[in-house]
């Protein structure tokens, strides 16, 4: 149930909200920042834009992403762009700068000033955004792992088509997250030690790795990063090879 104002039309989630009306413009919070930073957030707009139906609401120091809930918001400082994403759970990764619960959400803050670190965020902005809409992704599967390279031991395909998955090591912990398409590795994928720290993140395109792959010693210190040329990326473990 949504309550929506008859002034400005903004609908909440809550009857007479408190609220300033209209959305504003981007224009006040991007004046006399760098080129760079105002591409940086033109792409970042455009990126959460695509996530689905949503509020993008400026005012003269911060933007607020929005469903009917805040799930991202940031400010513009002078080499940087601060972003907040507001999900039901704690992430570990080396860019966050700052987590913290705020009631039910766990606040994670992000100084992003390049396009690979945007790229990084992005599904965890795709998950805070499903989160506000109501859109919680399941978890589909429980599997056993063993701690070792990607290349080394294969993972299985899953016969579940959707969702975020998640994989164990034998101990019960969390060795890595991510989602399946048609059973396939899609999209971020992050792995982790049996101690709860990141090992290295990903991301696959139709089951080959893609891009930017990153790995992270134990004290979240950056160890490597490896680019995957389109022409030379190797299928996945658990992707099938000549799939469409």
């Amino acid at each position: 149930m949504t309550w929506t104002c008859p002034r400005c039309n903004r609908k909440f989630r809550q009857a007479n909200q408190r609220h300033a009306c209209g959305v504003g413009s981007s224009g006040a919070v991007l004046r006399d920042r760098p080129p760079a930073i105002v591409d940086l957030y033109r792409t970042l707009e455009a990126t959460v834009r695509g996530l689905g139906a949503l509020e993008v609401v400026a005012r003269d120091r911060y933007v607020l992403f929005r469903t009917t809930r805040i799930f991202t918001d940031l400010t513009v400082t002078k080499d940087a762009l601060r972003v907040v994403i507001h999900l039901d759970r704690k992430v570990t990764a080396p860019y966050f700068v700052k987590v913290g619960r705020s009631g039910k959400r766990v606040s994670h803050v992000a100084l992003i000033r390049t396009g690979s670190e945007l790229r990084a965020i992005t599904p965890l902005l795709r998950e805070a955004y499903r989160l506000a809409a109501g859109e919680e992704p399941a978890i589909v599967s429980r599997s056993t792992f063993q701690d070792a390279a990607l290349s080394e031991n294969p993972m299985p395909r899953k016969k579940s088509s959707a969702g975020v998955h998640e994989h164990f090591h034998k101990d019960g912990s969390l060795w890595a997250r991510g989602e399946l398409k048609a059973g396939v590795m899609e999209g971020y994928w992050e792995w982790f030690r049996k101690d709860g720290s990141l090992m290295r993140t990903g991301s696959f395109a139709r089951g080959v790795q893609v891009g930017d792959w990153t790995t992270y010693a134990k004290d979240g210190r950056l160890v490597k990063v490896t680019t995957m040329k389109p022409a030379a990326g190797r299928p996945a473990a658990g992707a099938k090879k000549g799939s469409k």
